[in-house]
């Protein structure tokens, strides 16, 4: 029973890691979309539906599985990374009648967004490792 829990948290942290990935770049993506409309049109429009629906798919993936993670700090991570993001995704509209200048402001989230993905990427690929560690398999556990 021991080794199926491990076996199942080595499964879902590792899915975590792309999860997380596609969130970041769906969350990018919406920023830069939002940089450039803001540029080009000097205020900002609702998203292309696929950038909406992307953002919105990888966002209840990552809430999906942050519930099965068995590691606190993790679990508080990704949900903080998950309502950074959700709050940028919306920020379009709280931007919505600033002047083009103010783009800097999204450029700031873009920066933010990645200092924080990295954040919370060190705490789960320390939970991968230790869980690599465990494995009966010793191929998995070379790098």
């Amino acid at each position: 029973m021991d080794e199926r829990k491990h076996t199942f948290q080595l499964d879902l942290l590792l899915e975590l890691q792309d999860v997380l990935q596609r969130q970041m770049r769906a969350t990018a993506k919406v920023l830069l979309q939002d940089q450039t409309t803001l540029r080009e049109r000097g205020s900002l429009f609702q998203l292309p539906t696929e950038l909406d629906r992307d953002s919105y798919d990888t966002g209840v993936e990552l809430s999906r599985l942050r519930v099965r993670v068995l590691d606190q700090e993790l679990r508080d991570d990704l949900e903080a990374f998950h309502d950074f993001t959700s709050g940028l995704e919306v920020s379009g509209v709280v931007l919505k009648d600033v002047p083009v200048e103010d783009a800097r402001r999204l450029e700031a989230h873009m920066r933010d967004l990645g200092d924080r993905y990295l954040a919370v990427n060190i705490t789960l690929r320390a939970l991968v490792r230790s869980e690599l560690g465990r494995s009966p398999d010793p191929s998995l556990t070379r790098a």
